[in-house]
């Protein structure tokens, strides 16, 4: 009897807590409404844009083309090119570094490299215009001029979520690239491999601000692969897995047009099977919306701890 009045209670306290939790939410102020993440980006601010949570490992982002001190965090309010979406990014430093595991969806075969601003079909870089841009906690959208693609971008902890709406191809393709660099920064060990049609894993080991930076990740891909090509420099290797100083990745993919797919990267500084098994804890489906949605509670629960109230408008 006494057994079974200590599990009625811990049944009533686990309950009173559920609930206490679910009143707490419902309680919270939606203040992520007035978040304006597009301050500090501009001057001499360094803030990056991109989608990220509260404490995340993962900065999940756009990357300017340029270089130099107004670009310590991969991007500046001046810009209108984007040649990556980079997982990690400083945030109102005096210098520049990170912007590593660089993901660029685009259409046809393209130059390798970032490219430079006077020409606008050089290298794997895009124009975009402000008013195509969506930025919130947790969430960022635009559209990719040169090649019709719309991308949006969430986050977990330590999974970026990716979906590109691709317009109706046979040469679409993601490029993973491993070899760009900002700045200071420089990769000195990188690696690729296809594990399967729909997951790619690697690393990226580089110096810059600080020497001896460890990343890896895995990425799982919505849609299976149909070619996957490995490079480094002018060398195009044949093959599943390559390692270099620079190694660039090309998934191919037929698409119809508007044709949705995603892509999940999680990252570890550990190792692969780490990166693996924080995507298997955070992120283990595809629900993008949900994931848009937790990214937005995580922000206002944090956003909460703190309420100004005032009289004046």
């Amino acid at each position: 009897m006494k057994k079974l009045s200590y599990l009625t209670l811990i049944l009533i306290a686990c309950l009173y807590a559920c609930e206490s939790k679910n009143s707490q939410k419902a309680l919270l102020q939606n203040l992520t409404q007035y978040v304006d993440p597009y301050i500090g980006t501009g001057d001499h601010g360094h803030v990056f844009v991109g989608a990220d949570v509260p404490f995340g490992f993962v900065q999940l982002g756009p990357t300017n083309i340029s270089e130099g001190w107004d670009w310590s965090s991969g991007y500046h309010i001046s810009d209108s090119t984007i040649f990556g979406f980079t997982h990690t990014h400083l945030n109102g430093t005096g210098i520049g570094d990170l912007c590593d595991i660089s993901f660029m969806p685009v259409i046809g075969n393209v130059e390798l490299a970032k490219g430079v601003a006077s020409d606008p079909n050089s290298g794997m870089y895009s124009l975009f215009n402000r008013n195509t841009e969506t930025v919130k906690a947790g969430y960022y959208a635009v559209h990719l001029n040169r090649y019709h693609i719309d991308v949006e971008l969430t986050a977990t902890k330590r999974v970026g979520f990716h979906k590109y709406v691709f317009p109706a191809s046979d040469q679409a393709k993601v490029i993973i690239d491993l070899k760009s660099k900002l700045n200071w920064d420089a990769p000195v060990d990188t690696y690729l491999v296809l594990e399967d049609e729909s997951t790619v894993s690697g690393y990226r080991h580089s110096k810059g601000w600080a020497n001896n930076q460890m990343l890896f990740f895995t990425a799982s891909f919505s849609k299976p692969i149909k070619q996957f090509i490995l490079s480094e420099g002018e060398d195009v290797q044949a093959g599943t897995e390559l390692k270099g100083r620079g190694v660039i990745g090309q998934a191919l993919f037929d698409t119809k047009d508007k044709e949705e797919v995603y892509v999940k990267v999680a990252l570890s500084p550990v190792s692969i099977e780490n990166a693996k098994l924080n995507m298997q804890a955070e992120l283990p489906n595809w629900d993008f919306e949900q994931t848009i949605q937790n990214a937005d509670e995580a922000w206002n629960e944090e956003l909460n701890k703190i309420i100004i109230e005032t009289n004046d408008d």
